[in-house]
């Protein structure tokens, strides 16, 4: 009867300390993600999308859509694009396939005259990832200094992972559990020699 109970205590330990590691590590987010560099650039100029690899499937197409002021006259890379406009808000679109670990870059030239912020959206059949790119007014970049790039960071699946902080956590759970696993094992040990000591 005892040695049920025991086992009974150590099983549903495991179950509460297993179920969680494991719900964890499913919502693991892949690795990769995309960033636009720079963030801010005059009228006419360029600005590199960048995505690490492992942020889509190696080899599969990607299609990228820059909208804003005038967005389709935007020039996605060497690739020709096709232009939607029906407003003075437009957008550009090309297709360009991912390299075989799964990264891409793309050079965005914004329109000559273009002004506000433009939105690149990267689509493929997994992932969706997407960023902006701000344009100085051509009044005003003649009197700013420029202080440098910056860079903004865009995650991928409406979102960005974190997948540092995510990955630890896992391991602090599975380490929690190998640790409960073998206290466990070491009383049900104990217990069976001191019961058969007395038997």
């Amino acid at each position: 009867m005892r040695k049920n109970l025991l086992a009974g205590v150590v099983l549903a330990v495991l179950v509460a300390f297993a179920a969680p590691a494991a719900a964890n590590a499913e919502n693991y987010v892949p690795t990769g993600g995309c960033t636009m560099s720079p963030s801010t650039v005059e009228a006419g100029q360029s600005g590199t999308f960048t995505c690490s690899a492992t942020t889509w499937v190696g080899n599969t197409p990607v299609t990228y859509t820059i909208s804003g002021e005038s967005g389709s006259t935007a020039s996605l890379a060497s690739y020709r694009t096709s232009g939607v406009a029906h407003s003075s808000v437009s957008s550009a679109k090309t297709v360009k396939a991912a390299a075989a670990n799964g990264g891409s870059v793309l050079t965005i030239q914004v329109p000559a005259n273009a002004s506000g912020t433009y939105t690149l959206t990267a689509v493929s059949a997994t992932r969706t990832v997407s960023s902006s790119i701000s344009v100085i007014p051509t009044d005003t970049a003649t009197t700013t200094t420029t202080k440098g790039d910056t860079s903004t960071t865009a995650n991928g699946d409406s979102g960005l992972a974190k997948t540092g902080s995510d990955f630890v956590f896992t391991v602090a759970w599975i380490g929690g559990l190998i640790v409960l696993l073998g206290l466990a094992l070491l009383f049900f040990l104990l217990y069976r020699r001191r019961h058969q000591a007395h038997s």
